[in-house]
């Protein structure tokens, strides 16, 4: 993981992440390629506890899609030179692009 672990990903991170990404929490859920629900996403984003897994499995997804996740003095979101899976690959995980609405 780059410079940031699963206990320290904050819901900041995992909103910047969605927004850079352009998905939904029913898409990232998808895309975690685990029961992920979305009550678990949205409460996570809005403040509420999640579980070391749900924060890994978040973390994990949005590395495989490319970014980077900075911590906690330089806390943002930014794109990897090289991402693990591409474009195509992400769409073919959450089941094509469809509603970008949560």
């Amino acid at each position: 993981m780059a410079g940031i672990t699963p206990d320290t990903i904050t819901p900041g991170h995992s909103r910047a992440a969605r927004g850079l990404l352009n998905l939904s929490c029913k898409q990232v859920s998808e895309l975690v390629g685990m029961p992920l629900t979305l009550d678990i996403i949205r409460g996570f984003e809005n403040g509420r506890p999640a579980s070391l897994l749900a924060r890994a499995a978040l973390q994990a997804a949005y590395e495989r899609a490319g970014l980077e996740l900075l911590g906690p003095k330089r806390a943002g979101v930014r794109w990897r030179s090289q991402p693990i899976i591409d474009a195509a690959e992400i769409a073919r995980l959450i089941g094509a692009v469809g509603d970008t609405n949560d």
